[in-house]
Order: C-alpha cells, then sequence, then structure tokens
C-alpha cells in the first residue's frame, strides 16, 4: 500500500485497528496476549508476537486492555 500508516490509524481506528508500533497496526479481536511490562513490550496474534513501541505502551494499554 502506498498510505502512510498514520493515514491508515486514523481510518480504521473505528473498526478496532490499534497503532501498536510505526510499522504495525492490529485488529484488537486479533490479539491473543499483551505483555506491557519489562524491557521489550509485546503484542501476541496466534503465534506471532510484535514489538509495541515504548511511545505508544499508554494507547496500546488503553484501548487493548481497557475492555
Amino acid at each position: 500500500m502506498k498510505s502512510p500508516i498514520s493515514e491508515l490509524e486514523e481510518r480504521w481506528h473505528a473498526a478496532g485497528f490499534v497503532r501498536i508500533h510505526r510499522s504495525y497496526l492490529v485488529h484488537r479481536d486479533a490479539v491473543t496476549s499483551v505483555h506491557l511490562s519489562g524491557n521489550t513490550p509485546t503484542v501476541t496474534l496466534a503465534e506471532i508476537e510484535l514489538p509495541v513501541s515504548r511511545r505508544l505502551t499508554a494507547t496500546v494499554r488503553e484501548r487493548l486492555l481497557r475492555s
């Protein structure tokens, strides 16, 4: 895709997508586990573990763990 990820983040926010890193958007329903403490915060989707940006940790915590 040629759209910037920031544009996709805005468009897909209402559909349940969360930006977890400068390179990753994930759908909240696909997340199987969230580990935000420690040196390497991560989000797991099935068997795929993705990094969470330290800058976005608070947002990820709010969007993925509040419900």
